[in-house]
């Protein structure tokens, strides 16, 4: 994830997050910062070190503190962002593991459809802080919907078929 803003005081203020591994890179005017430790750089100005530090990340916001001063980086999620992916997991739980409910539409249930609907609740989130109209939050939201839906139907129409290829 990258994001850049422009500041008053600081010019052009560029955030880099690596979506795997976690790691920041944080460039001030196209100057790249010195990394201390995980979440602190230092910043060179007039001679002076000042001690920059990023706290958050992309799944919760990402705020930068110099000295005294904080500034947002990267937006929170908005509550209905969070809403739908908590959705998105209740669902397949609780209709995963209803016998009549499945019986009108089989979803894989249990710690598949569980490890399947996090995943997907987790990559919600993830897109869905890339844009900041809420229009498209939702329509982000409702497409991995429906992809996490297609994929824990598809895993339950295959373990039905080899359950009754096994019986006959």
């Amino acid at each position: 994830m990258k994001a850049a803003i422009q500041h008053d005081a600081y010019g052009t203020i560029t955030y880099e997050e690596s979506f795997w591994t976690g790691k920041k890179t944080l460039l001030l005017n196209g100057t790249p910062l010195t990394r201390t430790d995980k979440t602190h750089f230092l910043y060179n100005t007039n001679g002076e070190s000042v001690t920059v530090e990023v706290k958050g990340n992309a799944l919760t916001g990402v705020c930068l503190h110099i000295g005294k001063e904080k500034i947002q980086l990267v937006e929170k999620p908005a509550w209905y962002v969070w809403t739908l992916s908590i959705l998105m997991f209740a669902f397949i739980i609780v209709w995963g593991n209803s016998p009549t409910l499945c019986a009108i539409f089989p979803v894989v249930g249990g710690a598949i459809g569980g490890a399947i609907s996090g995943v997907c609740a987790v990559l919600n989130v993830y897109f869905a802080g890339k844009t900041k109209n809420p229009l498209f939050k939702l329509l982000i939201g409702l497409g991995i919907f429906a992809v996490m839906l297609v994929v824990c139907y598809a895993i339950a129409a295959a373990i039905l078929a080899a359950a009754t290829a096994v019986v006959s």
